[in-house]
């Protein structure tokens, strides 16, 4: 495994990963998001919380998508860059790279994923190696599956030092791992790589059955322990590409003779026991252009009684491998240990000789160079007849080997990134949580707002505050919680009677918000009047007068009908804008004459009047209520009266008093 590179998984192909990653990236992105403007958020409201008198409301901006981001450059433009401002412009640049890396998730997933192979230990079906047929076992014919072991043998790298136990899988590209391996058997091997004969010529005294006399310089690379016939069994096969010539007669292009030479075992019945060690010789000899002579014309015999080599080799070479095998003392189970000392040695050496036959006569027809199979692929032969005698009864069971898989990785930049923004999340997440826990007491009572839902809360807070629903809930049960006051705000459209234009929009109580007030010919008592979520609102200025100790009138209102009593024939509601110096109505829009009204104001109309911004003195900050009774030809003044304190039950009434002064001319 490369240091750049982590595996990630091997069950799962790439695209798979692919879109988890790209999933993956998205979700830590958009909770990174919420979490970092929490983390914001936290930095204001903590200077709120340590009784700081002014925090700018920048400080209090968490951002918490790219569209808010988009509104917060919208409204400040260059102040964005000012230095009290560098929060919002961090924000704004954090937001506009995770939402760029969440859109462009999917490029970054495939960059940053590859596929490769890598080792993984799993459970295989393997065939485990028998006692077989014991002494007589032997397998013909069986030439693509020795092709497949050899095959597979190569590639796992396996060793040529041992007999296999089991039969591993052809169809899995496994790997050799030492560890997984406890042969039985094991080889001490020579391997003699092939090596080229000067001057060879056939004696002639041999036939194509016994190369060792029809070519005594081929003879002569034996050791003579190996040519001990009392000890040792020989067995000889051969396959050729001869022609026919007139002058010199038949000729042999190219012949390739297999000789075996092992342990006899029949000496001392070892074929039985399959204990002692056993010494085994395979040799490839190659000959090229050399003539034959018949022995006899007797053709019923074969060519391998007939036909001798004789006269001069054009080019001779051989390959061999000369081995040791030795059997482990300690075996759990014999029934299990490979049967090598088989009695049908001629199968085994038959095996070699037509194995590479196919090969020889296709190089030999297109007059190629004959390719002499190296000691290693014969001992691989070898090893793959062997067990695939020992596996011929076997059934399949499980082992665990060492495979080539098919490994998705992942670049270990990106882990270490994914990884940190992981903690980060977890740690700004805690650490939020920690701070809502600590200090839950006192963000319940101020009511510090976080996000554009609990900006609405709050405005809807104050507009109930110091109205009777506010005062409402003091006694009640179970305190209004967000939702409440959520449902009960609404919005209204003001208008402005000086400039007429429209004013700001203000939050109203909620039609689902029961208005207490004293009983009038107009009402059917406490909590059966609801307001009109569409009614507009009227503004009329208050003038210094309105102030007790003033005696400047400045502001008046008139009208040309009978008197009205607003306090009992027009309901009062309580004004949310308590910096306004007006008074404000709840009714039908009239139209404006001047500092006057209509003649006649609506008998659903109200009149209010939030705090005043003249130099008033008050005991509470809370708004007054007023009343006044117009009589034609006469001007009232509106006089405030302080309010008490908060009412809590349904029979406390609404105190308001006038006194009429004369007419202005």
């Amino acid at each position: 495994m490369s240091a750049m590179w982590i595996s990630v998984s091997t069950r799962w192909g790439i695209t798979s990963v692919q879109a988890a990653l790209n999933v993956f990236i998205s979700v830590i992105g958009t909770i990174g998001v919420w979490t970092f403007s929490r983390y914001w958020w936290q930095r204001g409201t903590t200077k709120v919380l340590n009784g700081k008198i002014e925090v700018p409301l920048s400080a209090l901006l968490s951002l918490a998508s790219l569209g808010e981001g988009y509104d917060a450059v919208k409204v400040l433009r260059r102040r964005m860059f000012a230095k009290d401002n560098w929060r919002l412009l961090l924000q704004v640049v954090i937001i506009f790279m995770v939402t760029l890396a969440c859109m462009f998730a999917g490029p970054i997933a495939k960059v940053s994923l590859r596929t490769t192979q890598t080792v993984q230990v799993k459970e295989v079906e393997v065939l485990q190696a028998t006692n077989g047929e014991g002494f007589i076992g032997n397998r013909l014919g069986a030439y693509i599956e020795w092709n497949d072991t050899i095959q597979s043998l190569n590639n796992a790298g396996f060793p040529y030092d041992q007999i296999l136990e089991y039969q591993p899988p052809v169809t899995k590209p496994w790997v050799y791992a030492t560890q997984e391996w406890n042969p039985i058997w094991r080889a001490a091997c020579e391997l003699h790589d092939e090596d080229l004969l000067q001057n060879v010529t056939a004696s002639g005294n041999g036939t194509f059955d016994q190369p060792l006399d029809a070519f005594p310089a081929f003879r002569a690379t034996y050791d003579s322990a190996w040519l001990n016939f009392s000890e040792n069994r020989i067995e000889r096969g051969f396959s050729f590409e001869y022609t026919y010539t007139r002058n010199h007669g038949t000729i042999v292009k190219d012949a390739i003779f297999w000789i075996l030479i092992q342990s006899d075992p029949v000496v001392n019945d070892r074929m039985y026991f399959n204990n002692d060690t056993l010494k085994v010789s395979v040799s490839a000899f190659h000959a090229k252009n050399f003539s034959v002579s018949l022995e006899n014309e007797d053709t019923t015999q074969g060519l391998s009684k007939t036909w001798r080599p004789s006269g001069p080799v054009q080019n001779a070479s051989y390959s061999r491998f000369e081995c040791v095998i030795t059997r482990k003392t300690d075996v759990l189970d014999e029934s299990t240990v490979p049967w090598i000392w088989t009695n049908d040695t001629w199968s085994l050496n038959e095996a070699y000789t037509k194995f590479w036959m196919s090969e020889l006569g296709k190089q030999s027809s297109k007059n190629q160079i004959v390719i002499v199979p190296n000691p290693q692929t014969l001992f691989r032969l070898y090893q793959a007849y062997m067990v695939s005698v020992n596996t011929w009864l076997s059934q399949p069971s499980t082992r665990k080997l060492s495979v080539w898989m098919t490994t998705v990785q992942l670049s270990t930049a990106c882990l270490v990134m994914l990884l940190l923004l992981v903690l980060l999340e977890l740690w700004l997440t805690g650490h939020y949580w920690w701070f809502l826990r600590r200090n839950k007491q006192e963000l319940d009572n101020k009511c510090i707002p976080d996000g554009k839902v609990d900006w609405m809360i709050y405005n809807a807070r104050l507009a109930e505050q110091g109205t009777t629903v506010a005062q409402n809930s003091v006694g009640a049960k179970k305190p209004s919680k967000d939702r409440d006051f959520l449902r009960r705000a609404s919005l209204g459209t003001d208008q402005n009677l000086e400039s007429n234009q429209k004013g700001l929009a203000r939050i109203y109580t909620s039609p689902g918000s029961t208005i207490m007030a004293s009983p009038g010919k107009h009402r059917n008592g406490f909590g059966d009047h609801v307001l009109k979520q569409n009614s507009p609102t009227l503004m009329v200025e208050i003038g210094k007068q309105a102030c007790p100790g003033n005696e400047k009138n400045s502001g008046r209102v008139t009208a040309d009908s009978g008197p009205v009593d607003l306090f009992t024939d027009v309901e009062p509601v309580v004004s949310q804008d308590y910096l306004s110096p007006h008074l404000i109505t709840q009714g039908p829009i009239l139209p404006q004459e001047d500092d006057t009204l209509k003649r006649s104001l609506s008998h659903t109309s109200s009149m209010t009047m939030a705090k005043s911004s003249s130099i008033c003195q008050v005991t509470s900050p809370k708004s007054s209520l007023h009343s006044m009774v117009l009589t034609k030809g006469d001007t009232e003044t509106v006089r405030p009266i302080e309010s008490q304190d908060r009412v809590s039950s349904q029979q406390d009434s609404l105190q308001m008093e006038t006194s009429k002064i004369p007419r202005s001319p």
